[in-house]
């Protein structure tokens, strides 16, 4: 039998061996406290990854255009519009070479995110030669059009839907669409919601906006994959719920079956490293016919496939939409 000096000193070394208060051993503390303390920092990283979504991804920076259609030689008319929910939109409207009344058809624009018109004006430099009326607009939040807010593709349609009725008040009711990452985003959106858009190109864009937004955690914020994926996820729905909607009506893949059977043309780079080529595959997948998909090693994220293969891409742009027009040989856009 221990003496009561002996079973105190036994006790001490029981500690000292590994048992803590409440007669938990040590280690289970320490796990605990590291469990905390991932759980504390796991939180910390998203309380600011919710302020980095916030501001960078519905409050982007706005920067001023560099450059007019003048830069081109081209003839062009500033517009200013009303959407529907109040925001005023600025853009330009391009003749065809014939005029506006006997152009092919119109088509409309939509720039990336954090940009303005300007940065698609090389597009315009072969679309509106080959006989189109070209619309440029700033979507909300961009350029020098009204808005706090950008939705990254949703509420975008509404833009869309104002330069619409702005063309039908024109005498231009023959319309497609064309745009590069988030104006991919907003061209899918738009042509399932307005049956009046005749044909679709998107080029770089998301099937839903968790893909690059994960993919802008890691490299941005540094976050690792696993907490990327779900910040991903989680920025999608913080995006939707502090606008006004719901995260799962706002996905290009949630309206692009709407599409057909007008035409779509879906094209990316392998080597976007923002928006992955998985999410064309995903798109091309949930897409009705008649589709195609031009997929290939061509650069990051747009301007990607056009500024490494410009001619070619030019020539598969207009045969696209050559096609969706054909026996439309102008006669008021219509």
């Amino acid at each position: 039998m221990l003496s009561a000096k002996e079973g105190r000193a036994t006790m001490q070394e029981h500690d000292r061996n590994g048992a803590g208060r409440g007669g938990r051993p040590a280690g289970v503390l320490l796990g605990g406290a590291a469990l905390a303390g991932a759980v504390a920092g796991g939180t910390l990283l998203l309380r600011r990854f919710d302020a980095w979504a916030v501001q960078q991804i519905t409050q982007p920076a706005r920067r001023a255009a560099l450059g007019t259609p003048a830069d081109l030689a081209l003839a062009y008319e500033e517009i200013r519009l009303r959407s529907e929910d109040d925001v005023d939109l600025y853009g330009w409207l391009i003749p065809a070479p014939g005029g506006l009344a006997q152009a092919r058809a119109t088509l409309i624009l939509g720039h990336g995110l954090g940009d303005t018109i300007d940065a698609i004006l090389g597009h315009v430099a072969y679309l509106q030669p080959a006989g189109y009326n070209v619309l440029l607009l700033d979507f909300r939040a961009h350029g020098r059009s009204g808005g706090a807010h950008t939705s990254v593709g949703y509420l975008e349609h509404q833009d869309v839907g104002a330069g619409l009725r702005y063309l039908a008040g024109r005498g231009l009711s023959t319309i497609g669409i064309m745009g590069w990452s988030l104006g991919a985003a907003v061209a899918i959106v738009s042509a399932g919601l307005y049956p009046q858009i005749a044909g679709v190109i998107a080029d770089s864009g998301f099937a839903r906006l968790a893909s690059p937004l994960a993919r802008a955690a890691a490299s941005t914020l540094g976050h690792p994959p696993l907490l990327a994926r779900f910040e991903g996820w989680y920025g999608e729905h913080l995006v939707a719920r502090t606008l006004g909607f719901n995260a799962a009506d706002a996905r290009p893949a949630a309206f692009i079956g709407r599409i057909s059977p007008r035409p779509l043309l879906i094209i990316h780079s392998t080597g976007d490293t923002l928006v992955p080529v998985a999410n064309a595959h995903a798109l091309y997948a949930r897409a009705g016919q008649p589709k195609a998909c031009w997929i290939l090693a061509a650069g990051d994220h747009t301007p990607g496939v056009f500024a490494v293969f410009p001619a070619e891409y030019g020539r598969r742009v207009l045969a696209f939409w050559d096609g969706v027009f054909a026996g439309r040989p102008g006669g008021n856009g219509r």
